[in-house]
């Protein structure tokens, strides 16, 4: 990675919590100085990047709060967090912001992105094919995980819109262009009839 003098972006390193204790070594002199010195003897200017960290800490145990009120799990995350990084790392931390988990209709929102998405994908494949809400809710049904956030969601939505249209090419029906429908427990694509 090189940083000219006058280099700005955003660094962005996910799940702090489970990185090696001399990588938050890393991240002490990234914070403290904004530059790090690489193993060549090279010392990079980082002063004009934002730096984020994120984290899962306590994140299975949010589901036991999912009562409360969100001022009582951000307190309870930020002990968490206080209490399993380190002092000094935690101390450096100029802004600490908790966010609230994934609900229904926000992943219901989310789902709905990524399967344009996914079908934009396919468009690219050469691939003309709509879904209708029958199949948001069916992916919805695979996919959603209150705990886990919108991963699981995004692996089930490529896997079934993915596998319909890779059945339908292997069984020569369905063509290029149709709708994805959900047909008892799977997606299945059903060819779009031409027209002359």
């Amino acid at each position: 990675m090189a940083c000219a003098k006058s280099a700005t972006g955003t660094l962005l390193f996910d799940e702090i919590e489970k990185a090696h204790p001399r990588v938050l070594d890393l991240f002490l002199q990234i914070l403290d100085a904004a530059r790090v010195t690489m193993a060549s003897g090279e010392t990079l200017d980082l002063s004009g990047f934002y730096v984020v960290f994120t984290s899962n800490i306590a994140a299975s145990e949010i589901l036991t709060l999912q009562h409360s009120s969100f001022t009582t799990m951000e307190r309870h995350v930020l002990a968490k967090a206080q209490r399993t990084l380190r002092p000094e790392l935690y101390a450096r931390i100029a802004e600490k912001l908790v966010f609230n988990r994934l609900s229904y209709d926000v992943q219901m929102e989310i789902a709905r992105f990524h399967i344009a998405r996914e079908l934009s994908f396919l468009r690219d494949k050469g691939f003309h094919l709509i879904a209708g809400q029958q199949v948001v809710s069916f992916l919805m049904q695979r996919g959603f995980h209150p705990r886990l956030g919108a991963r699981p969601l995004r692996d089930a939505i490529e896997k079934h819109l993915r596998g319909a249209v890779v059945d339908a090419t292997l069984a020569e029906i369905g063509g290029r262009s149709g709708e994805i429908i959900v047909r008892g427990n799977e997606l299945v694509l059903r060819r779009r009839e031409s027209h002359p």
